[in-house]
């Protein structure tokens, strides 16, 4: 008996290596490899008068070096025909039995290439949620993953805290490393990070009511929360005001946005708002459902709201010295720039006086009519704080003089050494100062 292999191979998938019996044989095993066209030829044959032989189960492995990542592929390795040979079997009387159309070996899977990971989360910024918890609500969507061939591979993630979820995370900073795994074991790793900051946001809903000479202007407002007014501002920001359609007030465009210190919920409490160039401040409530949004460079999936109603809302304008009262030291102040061109809009970075209340670049009586429409009037307080003082009717020239203040010694328009609501009669009338030059001042009292 004798038989013949003939074994095709696809020679750019990969080279023939080598062959191995799997089991001891007590017949003669031949080969003749042309591995370059991707041809072997096995031969098993018997001694001379040695009946049929029958092999039942593997006897012989052939192995193959992969030159390229393999999945699945059909036709690598047959055996049928090898050039001018073909597979048979052959018994004694050689009466040959044909294996006919090449049979395929079937399904071989070598992949030796990592996977790639498609749209890993960038890093991601976040404020804490508005509850006072000093976490976040966060989406972050896993990244997809494909082999070498393009097939899905899995893809698993741990967080550095060790929390089974993508969507709940506390302050600070987090990793959450993925792994993409074929079904070779092939894995290729990457890593996203999501910061939250321990502070929340607090979305403001303000407005400024009069005349003003442009259709939008900016201002600086500052935000002070929890402190009734009396504390430094903890926050301030640049916010555009813009006229509304019935072309009676001006409103933030698209709402004032404020850091609030986090592991606190204010929810419930009182914010303290003004612009510290032009206004009172206007203590407002802070309730819940601000919304979602971005803002400082971080997402925030909820905030607080500072909005205590329409007219609540109002910056009472013609503060120009930004203590806690609308006074004689603010026309005073006025008196001293009128006539000045000063910028429309202002910053938070802006230092005043700025007594341009009407925005329309020069100081002149229209921003007089801001500040006698508010004057003697003081700043709303949160949780029963004081504001501080209160206003001041009159003060003597002297006075301001010893103050550090004596610019302000004009707005003594009627020369009585006294700067008082005569004066700001005299203002209202178009009239200016009268005082003689040289005038001594008198010794009068000190402010009322």
């Amino acid at each position: 008996d004798a038989s013949r292999l003939a074994l095709d191979f696809d020679a750019t998938a990969g080279t023939y290596h080598a062959l191995v019996q799997s089991r001891a044989l007590d017949l003669p095993l031949y080969e003749r490899a042309d591995t370059r066209a991707g041809r072997d030829v096995l031969a098993l044959g018997t001694t001379a008068g040695t009946g049929n032989v029958t092999l039942a189960g593997g006897f012989v492995t052939l192995r193959f070096t992969c030159l390229v990542d393999i999945d699945g592929a059909a036709g690598l390795v047959s055996f049928g025909s090898s050039g001018r040979f073909s597979s048979l079997v052959s018994n004694a009387a050689q009466q040959a039995v044909s294996l006919g159309a090449p049979v395929n070996l079937g399904a071989i899977t070598r992949i030796g290439s990592q996977p790639s990971l498609v749209s890993v989360p960038p890093t991601a910024m976040w404020w804490s949620d508005a509850d006072g918890s000093a976490r976040a609500t966060v989406s972050v969507v896993p990244p997809t993953a494909t082999d070498a061939l393009g097939h899905a591979a899995t893809v698993t993630y741990a967080r550095t805290d060790a929390a089974q979820d993508l969507t709940n995370f506390p302050a600070g900073s987090t990793t959450i490393a993925w792994t993409a795994t074929d079904s070779c074991g092939n894995a290729r790793t990457a890593a996203t990070t999501v910061d939250v900051s321990a502070d929340s946001v607090a979305v403001a809903s303000l407005a400024m009511g009069g005349v003003f000479g442009t259709s939008s202007f900016t201002r600086g407002i500052a935000v002070d929360f929890g402190k009734g007014g009396t504390a430094a501002d903890s926050d301030l920001q640049t916010v555009t005001m813009t006229q509304d359609s019935s072309g009676g007030q001006y409103r933030a465009a698209t709402g004032a946005r404020f850091r609030l210190a986090g592991n606190v919920n204010w929810s419930g409490g009182c914010a303290s708002m003004r612009d510290p160039l032009h206004t009172l401040r206007r203590a407002i409530p802070v309730a819940t459902g601000g919304g979602a949004g971005t803002f400082g460079g971080r997402t925030y999936a909820s905030s607080y709201a500072v909005d205590g109603g329409e007219s609540a809302r109002w910056l009472l304008v013609g503060n120009a010295n930004g203590d806690a009262n609308i006074d004689i030291l603010d026309f005073a102040t006025f008196v001293n720039q009128r006539g000045s061109a000063l910028p429309i809009g202002t910053t938070a970075a802006t230092t005043g006086p700025h007594t341009d209340f009407s925005a329309n670049g020069l100081v002149t009586n229209a921003d007089l009519t801001f500040l006698t429409a508010n004057f003697f009037t003081s700043d709303e307080v949160c949780n029963g704080f004081t504001t501080g003082g209160r206003p001041i009717r009159r003060i003597s020239v002297q006075t301001l003089r010893r103050m550090g203040m004596g610019e302000l010694a004009g707005g003594d328009l009627n020369g009585d050494a006294w700067v008082d609501e005569r004066d700001l009669t005299i203002a209202l009338q178009g009239g200016s100062a009268r005082r003689p030059a040289g005038a001594p001042d008198q010794t009068l009292p000190t402010a009322e």
